[in-house]
């Protein structure tokens, strides 16, 4: 184990199964994890730890939402080339959709925002939150 203090030489990936839950905790804390949603090996290791992180923990995915992918889904296609790049974005919408779904179903909350909203985004859900007094 590394001190705190030392730099780190690479970016250590998330393992939530290191996550060890505060059992004396009395109040449930926010637990807001980050996700480009497009890749199943990245959100799914959340949803299957929710069931433990959610005795705790209120659980949020905050993610970037792709604008330009929701444009070129829904553009008509006069070409070749533009009937690709129409199947390619509605294909990362598909898959963006499917893994929301199943973080969904685990009850990961969602927060989606373009890249320079995200962060207020996140805020503004946390003040939700506390507002209906879940935390």
């Amino acid at each position: 184990m590394t001190d705190a203090t030392e730099p780190r030489t690479r970016m250590e990936r998330y393992d939530p199964t290191t996550i060890e839950p505060r059992w004396q905790a009395r109040w449930a804390e926010l637990g807001l994890y980050d996700s480009d949603l497009l890749d199943e090996s990245q959100a799914l290791p959340l949803s299957e730890q929710a069931p433990l992180l959610r005795r705790k923990h209120l659980l949020l995915c905050a993610s970037m939402n792709d604008p330009i992918a929701d444009t070129l889904a829904g553009e008509r296609s006069s070409s070749d080339d533009q009937a690709y790049r129409r199947a390619a974005a509605a294909a990362i919408l598909e898959d963006r959709d499917a893994i929301k779904l199943h973080l969904r179903k685990s009850d990961v909350g969602l927060v989606e925002a373009p890249a320079g909203e995200l962060a207020i985004a996140a805020v503004n859900r946390y003040l939700e939150i506390k507002n209906k007094h879940v935390l």
